[in-house]
Order: C-alpha cells, then structure tokens, then sequence
C-alpha cells in the first residue's frame, strides 16, 4: 500500500512524507519532539481553520474509498492508546457532558431512516428485541429520577464518561415499565449480566428499602 504512495519518488527520497512513511520522524527524531506550539501560533492556527466547516471543509461531500479504510483500520490495528492520551480523552467526553454537548440522540428523522433502512415500515425501533417504547426520552426520565448517580455504586454520570446505562431489573428486555428501569454505571452494568439470581434479588431489595424510606 506504501509502495502505491512512492511510486513517483526515489527509493530514498528526502522529502517529509517518504520520511514520515518509513517512520524516519518518529520519537526522538522527530523535529518537533517535545516541544509545543506557542499560544500565538495556535490561536493563527484556530483562527485559519475557524472557517473550514461543513461546505468550506476540501472533503465534504466526498467519501474515503473502500482501499483507503482498510489502510487506515491496518494503521490503526493493534496500535496501544497511551495512559496520557486515555486520560485526555476521559477529560474531553467529561467536559461534553458538563457543558451538555456530548451524546446527542438520534432524531425523529434518523429513527425512521434506521427503521426503514433494515426493511421496516418506519416506526422507530421496530427491530429491535427492546420495544419501540424504550427510546432515548425514556431513559433520560430513568436517568433523571435516579438523580444521574448508578443506583449501585453512586457513580455519577460525569464520573462514568457518558450517559448511564439503563438497566431491566427482571431482565424482560419488553417489560419497560419505569419502576423496571434502573440507570447503572458501566461497570455495574456490566456486573449485572452474570449471577442473574443474586442481582433479581439484590434489586428487590434496593426497590424494598426505597419503598421504607418513603413510608418514613
């Protein structure tokens, strides 16, 4: 795939990209190792790429080909995200959520597009094993009651990265009742798929000490 990007250039050619193809810049030997941008050079570069949206972007309206997503998913394939890099992203998908950006639900039109594009009639999330009523208002309701915190552990929906999880306490993935419904963490979530037995009673209990406290 390499050879087709240096096919016009010389076996050792000295220009920047055959060198970034053979890994010449990489690390250490990289020009730009460990240094950073001034904050005047990256306000020119935000203020030069401000305008590059939607139908000012080089690329919109135009698709990768089929050959170019496989050498990008080659590229990508078996390469180890770095601690520093797994933090920054954690930081980013909070920050979304605090300022109410992150995770946007799919639209009354994409539902219907999505519904027909599996040889459906339109109504939105006929194909799934859930029910159409289990849609994203739905779980935000859940969400919402549980006061955005995992009915578990207390994990807040910040502090799990994205929207929590909303769980079937029976397991009746057609029962959405929201007395059925609980909002989990990722973690918890994923707890709950084994040892069904222990977690349908552990609920019962969470749902009996609920009702006491209302009681009291």
């Amino acid at each position: 795939m390499d050879s087709d990007r240096l096919k016009n250039h010389k076996v050792n050619c000295p220009c920047c990209i055959c060198k970034a193809i053979r890994g010449e810049n990489k690390g250490v030997n990289n020009p730009f190792y460990n240094k950073k941008h001034s904050i005047i050079t990256r306000k020119i570069m935000s203020i030069n790429h401000s305008n590059v949206k939607g139908e000012n972007n080089p690329f919109y309206g135009k698709r990768h080909r089929d050959k170019t997503k496989l050498e990008n998913r080659l590229f990508h394939l078996g390469r180890e995200v770095s601690l520093n890099t797994k933090n920054k992203q954690s930081i980013g998908v909070k920050k979304a959520l605090i300022e109410g950006r992150g995770f946007k639900n799919h639209t009354e039109e994409t539902k219907k597009l999505l519904s027909l594009r599996g040889g459906g009639t339109g109504i939105p999330y006929e194909h799934t094993e859930y029910g159409s009523e289990f849609d994203s208002a739905l779980k935000e309701r859940v969400r919402f009651r549980d006061n955005y915190k995992c009915q578990l552990c207390g994990c807040s929906q910040v502090e799990n990265g994205k929207c929590l999880d909303v769980h079937h306490k029976d397991y009746n993935k057609k029962n959405n009742d929201i007395n059925n419904l609980v909002a989990l963490c990722i973690s918890c979530h994923r707890k709950t798929n084994f040892n069904r037995k222990y977690w349908l009673n552990k609920f019962k209990e969470i749902i009996w000490n609920m009702i006491v406290l209302k009681i009291h």
